[in-house]
């Protein structure tokens, strides 16, 4: 018997019938699946882009991970400690646009650049990151940096990837972020994000 006389004859069959519906409707909700997950990482920068709050990787290359202790020590020694947390108002990279209105509590001695950790911000907020990478620095790509934000937040790892990409040799990445910091019953400042070339925002002690 030609073979497409056995497969309409299988597929009259009740049970055959059932059985191949099931497969479509398995295939289908599989397919479905595979449609709503989402793109997590830009497939040219390799940077996280969604789903920000989730687990994150135990080290970065090429940079170092501290923890609290390590923190306050190279605080102490001169380091530049920056807060990478996202903004909760729509925010320009211009100083005379930064809502002043707007503040968040963060470690003492450390600066805040809202949105410079997302995996596609808009370039004016890279070129704010850059240029205030170059004045918390001096222009010295030696000089120890510490990047952060909260626990488990892939805007920190996003922007330590950010940092060693522009160049700066001695970063370090405290995923523990401002979470540790105050579980510890370390005190926090309020803050404004930083301003680029502007003295006034510098961080207070």
């Amino acid at each position: 018997m030609p073979i497409r006389q056995v497969t309409a004859a299988f597929t009259t069959l009740p049970w055959a019938r059932a059985r191949l519906g099931a497969l479509a409707l398995l295939l289908a909700g599989h397919i479905t699946c595979l449609a709503d997950e989402p793109v997590l990482f830009d497939a040219e920068t390799g940077l996280r882009i969604d789903h920000y709050r989730a687990p994150l990787p135990a080290a970065i290359e090429g940079a170092k991970t501290v923890d609290l202790e390590d923190v306050e020590k190279l605080a102490a020694q001169g380091a530049v400690l920056i807060d990478v947390h996202p903004a909760k108002l729509p925010l320009e990279p211009l100083h005379e646009l930064w809502p002043a209105a707007e503040t968040r509590a963060i470690i003492p001695g450390a600066v805040w650049l809202p949105e410079v950790g997302r995996g596609r911000p808009d370039p004016a907020f890279l070129s704010y990151f850059e240029t205030a990478l170059a004045e918390l620095t001096r222009q010295d790509r030696e000089r120890a940096i510490v990047l952060f934000c909260e626990t488990d937040c892939w805007m920190s790892w996003n922007a330590v990837h950010r940092a060693l990409r522009l160049g700066y040799r001695s970063v370090h990445w405290f995923p523990a972020g401002i979470d540790a910091w105050t579980k510890a019953g370390r005190a926090l400042r309020s803050a404004e994000p930083y301003r680029l070339s502007d003295q006034a925002s510098a961080p207070e002690e």
